[in-house]
């Protein structure tokens, strides 16, 4: 997407959270809006730029993917919330919450920033801390991981940014989880390694 394309399409969005939060159409207002917008607008693109990360020919964001993303992330909410309360009232079932870190491949820091919210937002999965490429992420049992596992979520968010996609990354637990323990088995194809990590 091209530069004033870009800073049209912002300059839209503006106006439109303006006209909201303001909900009044008489000319002062729309003239001030219009102007802040147009403002922040021109001297914000840069910084947009640079966080969504490198804007090749036919654009660096995917708008339909960003809307695709938000129902899956809604749905795996739900699923994530219902899964969490069946092993939360079943007393067969204990919680095995731990600790575990990762690496993404995802390049813009719009792109990490919105794979460290996401997983906070899912229930189970809360985002600890995040240093460059490396998440540290606190988990209610290893099924709350598959999604980061199999690098669901992280191929969702590439796919917005239109970035190479992530490989499922290796997980490194603390505790390390027991592979023999049924319940602490990740949800979907994910290997066990020799160490106790979850790929």
């Amino acid at each position: 997407m091209k530069r004033n394309l870009r800073i049209l399409v912002l300059f839209v969005l503006l106006m439109i959270f303006w006209l909201v939060l303001s909900a009044r159409l008489d000319p002062l207002f729309l003239v001030i809006g219009v102007a802040s917008a147009a403002w922040i607008a021109w001297y914000t693109i840069a910084v947009v730029d640079s966080e969504t990360g490198e804007h090749r020919e036919g654009g660096g964001f995917n708008p339909l993917a960003l809307i695709v993303y938000i129902m899956w992330l809604f749905l795996r909410q739900v699923v994530s919330g219902f899964s969490l309360a069946w092993v939360v009232v079943n007393p067969k079932l204990a919680p095995k919450p731990g600790v575990f870190r990762f690496r993404t491949g995802l390049e813009p820091p719009a792109a990490r920033a919105i794979l460290a919210n996401s997983i906070t937002l899912v229930p189970g999965t809360n985002t600890i801390e995040v240093e460059g490429n490396l998440f540290t992420v606190h988990a209610f049992n290893a099924a709350s991981a598959a999604d980061i596992a199999e690098a669901k979520v992280q191929r969702h968010i590439a796919r917005i940014f239109r970035v190479p996609p992530d490989d499922p990354p290796k997980l490194e637990w603390e505790p390390l989880y027991d592979p023999d323990v049924a319940d602490q088995h990740p949800d979907g194809d994910i290997e066990v390694d020799g160490t106790g990590g979850v790929r």
